[in-house]
């Protein structure tokens, strides 16, 4: 978030609840004569960029549906939802206006976001904020800019260049474009990218990565290319099917400090790859859901024989399962479960995970990596508003896509727990093929462009507490 927005946000007056901008749809029935309504015309206002089919395809109704009066409320606020979970929108509003006898009109108001981000890049290349924190290391640092666009053409294309430099080295560029037949059922997708590293994990001893480093050479360099098609039905159901090209290289050091980085121990990893996805979303919002459920699953095989020197051979699934709950008034509860199996035991170390990468870990665990071939994992926040959302105006910011913008704020009891199955590096981590939990507390700060900042204090099993900052919602 821009260094004047937070600032703005403590030094303004308040705005209104978010609540507050979201029409009472109850009064689009009073007055009515019979128990059901003809929608005459969708108006839609504030589409500079976007295009008028895009936001229709979100829609629970179309022009001309007969719907019963007592279900407008539900089908306006799962529209609102859907457009909203889009991203391509801070602030969606749905009305009606000129209803007469039997029939409504519907207005739909948007607010749209900034599309083109031509930013420069500063991240951190370890797992995550918290670990790299233990060390400041600055040369363990990624610069360079990154340039989306997102929205292109208004029809929810997404363009994005990348030129990464520092710690790990990336040079890419992807296109997606969501739907290219008449239906808006059908998308493609394509990419590519080139990365080299000076320093790489290898192995884990003790929970904790193994690296090793050469300042003058290049420890490891890779290229990818992928092709995707998706097919979404409907609103809330989706799966892809994706092909992919791999080959990647790794200094032979590399080979004398361990026996299975990839296939072989060979310093040379080629080969295809195919993974068919599917995603069923009915979460009322995608940054920060409180309501509703999700559902994804992959199966991916590694390895397709179509090179003559492709030796890999591996197949692994995914699943993941998220509920959430309003258990009333101020209080919600969430919970996830997520699983991964595979169908070999001995495989290269650079294409197995087990716990502790990317979203996939147990809270109060950060510091540690659990590897291994199957893993799984379950999730739980008992959560409280501490903040409703609100929404806040700030006339010093010019530009409309971000002078008003919504916060609230969340305290919340946490407990996972997870089991990581490992035949190959449990000898040296100690924390593999047993069952591990952890709890604690934290505050959920949410504001616009899907931004969230968690601070938590958590304890693993064996009592072992730390403060950890994360910047996703934790389900």
């Amino acid at each position: 978030m821009p260094l004047n927005l937070i600032l703005a946000f403590f030094l303004f007056p308040q705005g209104p609840s978010l609540s507050d901008t979201i029409p009472s749809l109850a009064d689009t029935v009073q007055g009515a004569q019979s128990d059901s309504v003809i929608i005459n015309q969708v108006l839609v206002l504030g589409n500079k960029v976007t295009r008028r089919h895009i936001i229709m395809r979100e829609l629970s109704f179309r022009e001309n549906d007969t719907v019963a009066y007592a279900d407008l409320p539900l089908l306006f606020k799962a529209s609102q939802q859907n457009l909203l979970n889009t991203s391509l929108f801070n602030f969606v509003t749905i009305d009606t206006f000129d209803t007469r006898n039997n029939t409504v009109n519907v207005m739909i108001s948007v607010k749209e976001r900034w599309y083109t981000w031509p930013v420069p890049i500063f991240e951190l290349a370890d797992r995550n904020f918290n670990t790299w924190w233990k060390t400041r290391d600055f040369e363990r640092v990624n610069y360079g800019f990154f340039l989306n666009r997102d929205n292109f053409r208004g029809r929810k294309e997404r363009v994005a260049l990348i030129a990464r430099f520092g710690y790990s080295e990336l040079y890419g560029f992807s296109y997606t474009i969501p739907y290219v037949n008449r239906k808006q059922t059908a998308g493609i997708g394509f990419s590519f990218t080139y990365s080299r590293n000076h320093e790489i994990s290898y192995g884990s001893s003790g929970n904790r990565q193994l690296f090793f480093k050469d300042e003058e050479n290049y420890v490891r360099e890779e290229l990818s290319a992928k092709a995707s098609f998706s097919k979404r039905k409907g609103i809330y159901n989706s799966y892809t099917v994706e092909a992919r090209y791999f080959k990647g290289w790794v200094e032979d050091t590399v080979l004398k400090l361990t026996s299975d980085y990839f296939t072989g121990n060979r310093n040379t990893m080629e080969y295809f790859s195919a993974e068919f996805y599917y995603k069923s979303d009915h979460r009322d919002s995608k940054a920060y859901p409180l309501e509703g459920y999700f559902f994804d699953a992959s199966v991916t095989k590694v390895g397709l024989g179509i090179l003559p020197e492709e030796r890999t051979d591996l197949v692994y699934a995914a699943a993941l399962f998220r509920q959430y709950w309003h258990l009333g008034g101020r209080w919600y509860w969430a919970s996830a479960l997520r699983g991964k199996i595979s169908s070999q035991t001995r495989q290269p170390y650079y294409t197995q995970r087990g716990l502790g990468y990317g979203r996939d870990y147990i809270r109060a665990y950060e510091y540690y990596v659990i590897d291994g071939q199957h893993y799984s994992l379950l999730k739980n926040n008992l959560k409280f508003v501490i903040v409703r959302p609100k929404v806040r105006s700030v006339s010093a910011v010019p530009l409309e896509k971000f002078n008003t913008f919504h916060y609230a704020l969340y305290a919340n009891l946490f407990f996972d727990c997870g089991y990581v199955w490992d035949k190959l590096y449990y000898a040296v981590n100690p924390l593999s093929n047993e069952v591990l939990y952890g709890f604690g507390a934290g505050i959920d700060f949410v504001t616009y462009y899907d931004t969230v900042i968690r601070l938590e204090y958590g304890f693993t099993k064996s009592l072992e507490s730390g403060l950890f900052l994360h910047f996703a919602t934790p389900i």
